[in-house]
């Protein structure tokens, strides 16, 4: 047996183990901080924050914000729900579509910061809060393709 090395030889026929799976995708969240270039007799009004996501079943994002005039004035103190985005972006046979969450629509309007009670009035910084919740089973996340804000420099009064 000693020079029998068919002997130790494992059979090939075997099929191949299943690869092991570690995903768990849980929440995760991010900040993303917006300055207005507005000029010094003009005031910033955000007006939406648009965005393209890929969302599995189950899967969601939320979307809230805060302004303010520096990145410790920031108010609310809590967050502003803007938008939860639970179905993909239909972004269309051109991929330009975007869904939209609008933010300050004046005095009038729908916008978080509008309807916020009490109203939040859009200052110099934007800081938008991200969430990214993945699948029940935690095995897919959501993707959040492309956003971007914008805004209008409004006369001061």
């Amino acid at each position: 047996m000693f020079f029998d090395l068919t002997a130790c030889v494992s059979p090939d026929n075997l099929p191949p183990p299943k690869p092991v799976t570690s995903a768990n995708y849980g929440s995760a969240t991010f900040v993303q901080d917006f300055t207005s270039a507005c000029k010094d007799d003009t005031v910033p009004v955000w007006r939406d924050f648009d965005w393209q996501a890929e969302i599995p079943d189950t899967a969601s994002i939320d979307i809230s914000a805060q302004t303010g005039d520096t990145l410790a004035s920031l108010t609310p103190a809590v967050p502003v729900p803007l938008a939860t985005a639970t179905e993909s972006t239909d972004v269309g046979p051109t991929q330009t579509s975007y869904d939209i969450a609008l933010i300050d629509t004046g005095t009038s309007g729908s916008g978080a910061f509008t309807s916020a009670s009490p109203r939040v009035r859009s200052a110099k910084i934007l800081r938008v809060t991200i969430t990214l919740h993945g699948t029940t089973d935690k095995q897919l996340p959501p993707r959040l393709a492309h956003w971007k804000v914008q805004y209008d420099c409004l006369p001061a009064q």
